[in-house]
């Protein structure tokens, strides 16, 4: 069943598309950027186990996003950068307090390979097969 617009929600449309067809004036960007940044959703509140890497995270993420509703591409590129750098350093963290055996380990790899593209089986096995050339000979697997 294919949904039908309102009277007022196609209004809403025309006007918007209507706007957006205008020639960028100063005054039309000021009014574009006061817009996004009132659609902007509050800055969420660090939550009760969240630790403090998560937290910074999460607040680097709203202010990337208040940057770019600024229209601030300067502030939200070095913003990114922090965030690339909180997101390693909280899989860094997460990863160092799991100890896994040498067959989880194991196991966990063959099933990323796994799941893999072919194209990338295909890399993991070219780069096998020069490390190991002994390997493609018949008989080397049984």
């Amino acid at each position: 069943m294919p949904y039908r617009l309102t009277d007022s929600q196609e209004k809403i449309i025309l006007l918007v598309e209507t706007a957006l067809n205008q020639k960028p004036t100063p005054q039309l960007k000021f009014f574009w950027r006061k817009l996004r940044i009132a659609a902007l959703p509050k800055c969420p509140p660090r939550k009760k186990n969240q630790g403090v890497v998560e937290a910074a995270l999460t607040q680097t993420r709203w202010q990337r996003l208040a940057a770019l509703a600024a229209d601030s591409h300067v502030a939200a590129s070095a913003l990114l950068k922090q965030e690339i750098e909180l997101e390693r350093e909280l899989t860094a963290s997460q990863g160092a307090s799991e100890n896994l055996t040498s067959d989880e380990a194991s196991q966990q790899l063959c099933s990323i390979v796994a799941d893999a593209p072919i194209s990338i089986q295909g890399e993991v096995f070219r780069i096998l097969a020069s490390q190991h050339p002994d390997w493609l000979e018949p008989g080397a697997w049984d």
